[in-house]
């Protein structure tokens, strides 16, 4: 298993926010969560990605401890994230966003991007090539010159997945990716997701879209009050009895 943390629990205050999580995310594996909000999915999220530590449980990815490191030690492991509030730099443009993710490589550094001195030409030219490379692998390649804030939102989420891939993960975490995008938009970026996994990439989405996840993954996870409450195959899912009650209301056919 690619990511297999022990039980999670995450504290604030005197409030309990995530009672004994827990997974395992085989490679080349889509899972989902899925909750309403406040159920504790993107604390989840940020335990596992290193944004905050747990009250208690340790995470293990790729047979090494996460637990104790911060978000950039991660990303060089091979896990990514993006998340729900869009974290763009939005005055600059769709390539340069994509270059400030290649930095966390190590192979290039941030004088690259700042300075293209003719001592860094031939690195900036290569660091540009690739994050050309990755904005056509999501649709944006016509769109690399764009200022990234001008974008249209759909267009703005596939951005931060590129910047995301651009750290070269094994594991990539997204929060509510298709928040805000039409029907027509979520279909393209499912077949995005499973064009990545099809390519080697592992994925763990977060939504409380119910239509958007049992289209896309091969498991899911329900979530309330801090607590897994079901998981399978999404078939399974939609007729979970706590599930219908919670989220659904009525059973839903897939």
């Amino acid at each position: 298993m690619l990511l297999t943390p022990e039980p999670l629990y995450k504290t604030f205050g005197g409030l309990m926010a995530v009672k004994g999580y827990k997974v395992s995310v085989a490679k080349q594996e889509i899972l989902g969560l899925m909750g309403p909000n406040g159920a504790g999915k993107t604390t989840v999220l940020n335990m596992l990605s290193g944004l905050e530590s747990p009250s208690k449980g340790s995470v293990q990815f790729d047979g090494k401890r996460l637990t104790g490191l911060v978000s950039h030690q991660v990303a060089r492991l091979g896990l990514a994230r993006t998340f729900q509030n869009l974290r763009l730099f939005k005055e600059m443009s769709v390539l340069e966003n994509v270059m400030t993710g290649l930095l966390v490589r190590g192979a290039y550094s941030l004088l690259d991007v700042l300075f293209p001195s003719p001592r860094l030409a031939k690195g900036n030219e290569a660091m540009r090539d690739d994050a050309l490379s990755l904005l056509s692998k999501v649709g944006l390649g016509a769109d690399a010159n764009m200022e990234a804030g001008k974008l249209p939102y759909g267009k703005q989420r596939r951005l931060e997945i590129a910047r995301a891939l651009a750290t070269n993960p094994k594991l990539l975490l997204l929060d509510e990716p298709a928040a805000g995008m039409v029907q027509e938009e979520q279909k393209d970026l499912a077949a995005l997701l499973r064009t990545l996994r099809d390519e080697g990439l592992t994925l763990f989405v977060i939504d409380h879209n119910i239509a958007f996840l049992t289209g896309l993954c091969e498991r899911i996870q329900v979530m309330q009050y801090g607590e897994l409450v079901a998981e399978g195959k999404p078939s399974e899912v939609v007729k979970n009895k706590i599930v219908i009650e919670a989220y659904l209301g009525e059973e839903v056919v897939l």
